[in-house]
């Protein structure tokens, strides 16, 4: 079976608001925010269906708000509350999804270069040293396969 993963470029960029500016296109903080990235068949799925059911989104944003324009940060994070609220699921802030990504390739043992070229960290140490906590469970996942294969 042909599957087609898609390798996208993303130009990393967040809304924010600030008193002194207003609302402004943030850029990213390195020069690997901007990086492709493969996305699973089922996550572009997901996306095309969600843009094909968006009609006033003009800007192809991937969350717009009612009109298709931006959508204000802190109302971003009020749907945010309220699905989690919807889904049944414990309250995290906004930022701890990138976490529990990367947390859950880290425990699949996915290779730390490419969950940190996925991430745009510049070198796989800086992944490591944020992600140890991950590192050392998959140490002891490690010693425990050497011993079942070793003793067996």
């Amino acid at each position: 079976m042909w599957i087609n993963y898609r390798k996208t470029f993303l130009l990393w960029s967040s809304l924010t608001r600030t008193k002194s500016k207003g609302l402004f296109i943030k850029d990213g903080k390195t020069a690997n925010s901007n990086r492709d990235v493969f996305l699973s068949p089922s996550a572009l799925y997901v996306l095309k269906k969600y843009k094909q059911e968006q009609k006033e989104n003009k800007l192809g944003l991937v969350i717009p708000s009612k009109t298709g324009g931006y959508l204000e940060p802190r109302n971003l994070l009020r749907k945010y509350k309220i699905l989690m609220k919807k889904a049944n699921v414990p309250e995290i802030p906004f930022h701890n999804l990138r976490h529990t990504h990367v947390t859950m390739l880290m425990r699949m043992g996915e290779n730390p270069k490419v969950v940190s070229e996925r991430l745009g960290h510049s070198r796989v140490g800086i992944t490591l040293d944020i992600y140890s906590h991950t590192n050392e469970e998959m140490q002891r996942k490690t010693a425990d396969r050497f011993d079942n294969q070793f003793w067996t």
